[in-house]
Formats: structure tokens, C-alpha cells, sequence
């Protein structure tokens, strides 16, 4: 992104958020139709973690287990998956599991969503359009190639967060999912863009090849999910591991990137001036928003089976980010 005049893009922006906020109110409207089975995997199909009381314990689900197959379709079968359509409350799908070298086959009778799922979900939901508000308000207070990149930015998050309400359509549901992914990733190159250009455009984006360096490495891996979604080889042990390592290593590459930026800008920036441009605001945010997840990212790389407590609710402090650099870039033009 390149700078841009001022209202440019104001009715584009408008429009997809109203659009965003509509289909997040029929994700929420849904959510009595989800299902909960209380099991966990490390994203290779090892089971990580069962809840107490949960369906997956009443089944006989054990930590350790691996799951091969989930109402007859092999957990390889990346088609097979796609193409599955969910659970109803109450239907009762049969598992198969290789625990220590023995299959064993179970059956899991999927259970309405609970009270703390249900408040996990509006949470979302809630965060979702604290991405989307924010970030348009600082566009369309300060509008600019800096806020248009955070509008963006609050945009694509805001999608992933809000969700969309369940398709009947496979191919619709495996295009939404993808392009979620994608929008992630556009989104957080695009944050790095908005530390680099706020509250001065950094020397950096004036090099010829800023932009390369800036958005490849995102429109590569886009590129290579996009690929996988449109393919559907099988989901292999090592197809697996590739994917979640590069996806994983990919965003927490742009955040720690992000991070660092702001750091150096915050110490480069005389003191007087660090209030001024809300510099210290945006690293607070930063700081306390990212932490938790970094931490579960760079823990799930190196220990895939490793579950840390409450990480169903580390999301939670990324609303602190579109709220203080939302602030500081509007604060930061309005003294300019």
C-alpha cells in the first residue's frame, strides 16, 4: 500500500464492513446449532486434552490417542473432511482411535455448546466489531495511507473473529475458511506497514524493494494454503506439520516483526514526542495484545502436545491493539 488520497477509500471500507457486521450477526445468531464434544489434538489428529464430563470422556477418549478415522471418513481424507457437513446436537458420530498400538472404536454424542463456550463465542463476536470500529474510525478521522492499512488490517481480523453463519455449501465453507487465512496474513504485513509509515513514513518504505519484502512472505503462504484448499491432497502426518508450522511461524513472524518496529521507534523517538504520537500506547497495546498469543504460537512450534491453561481465551487481549493504535493514530495526526 502507497499513499492514497484521503477518503479514497471511505465508501469501499463502508461497505465491507456493513457487510462483515451482517453475516457476523448470523455467525452469532448460530451458535445454538454448534456442538461441543470437549476433546482437543495438536493438529495432527493426537488427542492433547479431553475435559471432564465432556462427551469425548463419557466416550472413552484418553490424552494420547490418535484419531484415524471420524463417522467413516479417514482423517487423510482432505476431501472427505471438506466435504463432511456438522454435527447436530445429539448425533452420535463413531470414532476410531490407535491407542498403544491397538485400534479402538468409540462412539462421541456431540452435546450442545456450554454456557462458558457460548460466552467465549459473544466474546468474539464483541471483538470482532472492536477490530472493525476502531480501526474505520481512525481511517475516517485521520484518513491516509497509514489508517487505511490499519482499516485493513482491523478488516481482515475483524472477519476472522465475527465468522460467517454455516453453509450447506462445501466448496462455499472450504472458500471462506481459505480466504479468511489469506486476509490474515494481508492484514498483518499491512500492520507492519502502518508502524513503518506512523507517525512518520520510516526511510525503509522508500527503498525499491520495501514492498517485496514487506508482502511476499504473506503472499506466498497464502498462495501455498489456496493451493492446499484447491488441491486437497491428503492430509498426511507430514502435510499436516508442514502447514501448521509455516501458517504459525508466518504470523508469528509478522507480529514479532511488528513488535520489533515499534520498539525501535519508541526508542528513537525523543520522550516529549512519545505522547504526542501515542507511542507508548501503541506498545502498551502491543505488548499486552500479542503477548499471550506469541506465547501459545511459539509453545504449539515447539510442543505441539503441550496444552496451556486457559489458552481457549489467550485471544482476548488482542482487542487492546486496534483500540490503542486506532487512539495514537488519530491522536498523532490530530497534532501534526
Amino acid at each position: 500500500m502507497s499513499d492514497v488520497p484521503a477518503a479514497k477509500y471511505r465508501t469501499l471500507f463502508t461497505v465491507v464492513a456493513l457487510s462483515l457486521v451482517v453475516l457476523g450477526v448470523m455467525s452469532a445468531m448460530d451458535v445454538s446449532n454448534q456442538t461441543y464434544t470437549g476433546y482437543f489434538t495438536d493438529g495432527n489428529n493426537k488427542v492433547t486434552l479431553v475435559d471432564a464430563g465432556s462427551p469425548a470422556a463419557a466416550a472413552g477418549l484418553q490424552v494420547g490417542d490418535m484419531i484415524k478415522s471420524l463417522n467413516g471418513v479417514a482423517v487423510t481424507d482432505t476431501k472427505g473432511f471438506i466435504n463432511m457437513h456438522r454435527p447436530a446436537v445429539g448425533a452420535a458420530w463413531p470414532m476410531v482411535l490407535e491407542r498403544g498400538g491397538q485400534t479402538v472404536n468409540v462412539t462421541i454424542t456431540m452435546a450442545a455448546l456450554r454456557d462458558q463456550d457460548v460466552y467465549v463465542t459473544r466474546a468474539a463476536t464483541m471483538l470482532g466489531f472492536c477490530f472493525l470500529g476502531f480501526t474505520l474510525w481512525a481511517y475516517f478521522a485521520a484518513p491516509g495511507a497509514a489508517t487505511a492499512a490499519l482499516a485493513v488490517f482491523g478488516l481482515s481480523w475483524g472477519f476472522a473473529f465475527l465468522g460467517t453463519p454455516y453453509f450447506e455449501s462445501p466448496a462455499l465453507r472450504n472458500a471462506v475458511n481459505t480466504l479468511v487465512f489469506d486476509l490474515i496474513l494481508l492484514g498483518d504485513a499491512l500492520l507492519v506497514y502502518f508502524l513503518l509509515a506512523s507517525p512518520s513514513r520510516r526511510p525503509f518504505l522508500d527503498r525499491p524493494s520495501a514492498m517485496k519484502i514487506l508482502y511476499v512472505p504473506a503472499v506466498v503462504v497464502a498462495v501455498l494454503f489456496t493451493g492446499f484448499s484447491i488441491v486437497q491432497p491428503e492430509a498426511t502426518s507430514a502435510v499436516n506439520v508442514f502447514f501448521r508450522t509455516v501458517g504459525n511461524a508466518t504470523l508469528a513472524g509478522y507480529f514479532l516483526v511488528a513488535i520489533i518496529v515499534l520498539f525501535r521507534r519508541f526508542s528513537a523517538t525523543p520522550a516529549a514526542d512519545r505522547a504526542a504520537h501515542g507511542l507508548g500506547l501503541m506498545l502498551a497495546g502491543a505488548v499486552l495484545g500479542l503477548g499471550p498469543l506469541l506465547v501459545s504460537g511459539i509453545v504449539n512450534l515447539v510442543s505441539p502436545s503441550t496444552v496451556l491453561p486457559g489458552a481457549q481465551y489467550w485471544f482476548l487481549p488482542l482487542g487492546l491493539i486496534p483500540i490503542a493504535f486506532s487512539i495514537a493514530a488519530v491522536r498523532s495526526a490530530r497534532r501534526a
